[in-house]
């Protein structure tokens, strides 16, 4: 599960340009993030939302901006 940190560092998934605002998938975006850092393999075949099917159809060109 994702969180920022008490600094108010956040990440957010990024597929090429398009950056997801807060609203109906930043939750999801945020928690395949979070797990891609860790684990990108399972994360590309295990994960079952919209983002994970995107990643094994398409592939991922850029995987998480910073900012604070």
């Amino acid at each position: 599960m994702a969180c920022p940190t008490s600094k108010g560092w956040g990440y957010y998934f990024m597929i090429e340009h398009t950056f997801f605002s807060p609203g109906r998938f930043e939750r999801e975006a945020n928690e395949f993030a979070w797990q891609l850092l860790f684990d990108e393999e399972s994360c590309r075949s295990e994960y079952d939302g919209d983002i994970g099917r995107y990643a094994r159809e398409e592939g991922i060109v850029e995987l998480v901006k910073y900012r604070k």
